[in-house]
């Protein structure tokens, strides 16, 4: 079994000199010193995250809320209810999937949920077992979380394989999916 990362790894690197200013030298080496990492490792994760995401939430409107505000924001998860979030979210999320990726995918919606959660500091892991791709998502805002989780992955999965079968594993804070999703996977058709 692998773990499967989509975020460049393994691409070429190359030297740049860059000129900061004192003070963000300062906390760049505090905060890594603190983390355990050298400044490269911090200023490669901070730019890494600015391609991959930061950039567009301006565009995006992104407004950053704490994740204890969650479960206060969403406090009763209901069928309907979770169907109507998931019918106003997904006109949005299909925008910033073409904004952030450029086509309109299962592989691409995956990825930017995968961004969207490393970002956040949302615990995830895909594995793949052959043609078996396991998701799992530690995100520790409640039961409610995991049934917006696993309604929204429905949906993406009932509208580009709708014939294929998705199991579900919930608890309180985690959920894991596993689908089995073929080499052609990554090439069906968006809208």
């Amino acid at each position: 079994m692998q773990s499967k990362s989509h975020t460049g790894a393994g691409d070429g690197t190359r030297h740049i000199t860059l000129r900061i200013p004192d003070y963000v030298a300062a906390e760049l080496e505090s905060d890594s010193a603190r983390i355990g990492i050298s400044v490269n490792s911090m200023t490669n994760k901070i730019l890494k995250r600015w391609v991959s995401w930061d950039r567009y939430m301006q565009t995006l409107e992104v407004v950053p809320v704490p994740k204890q505000m969650i479960p206060v924001l969403v406090p009763d998860a209901n069928q309907e209810n979770v169907q109507d979030w998931i019918n106003g979210i997904l006109p949005i999320f299909q925008e910033a999937v073409m904004l952030i990726k450029g086509k309109y995918d299962l592989k691409h919606c995956i990825e930017t949920l995968e961004d969207y959660m490393r970002v956040t500091g949302i615990a995830t892991d895909h594995k793949v077992d052959g043609q078996t791709h396991t998701f799992t998502v530690r995100h520790g805002m409640g039961t409610n979380w995991s049934i917006f989780i696993k309604a929204m992955l429905g949906r993406l999965f009932g509208e580009f394989m709708p014939n294929t079968k998705v199991e579900y594993e919930m608890q309180t804070n985690t959920i894991s999916v596993r689908i089995s999703l073929d080499s052609g996977w990554t090439d069906l058709p968006g809208k």
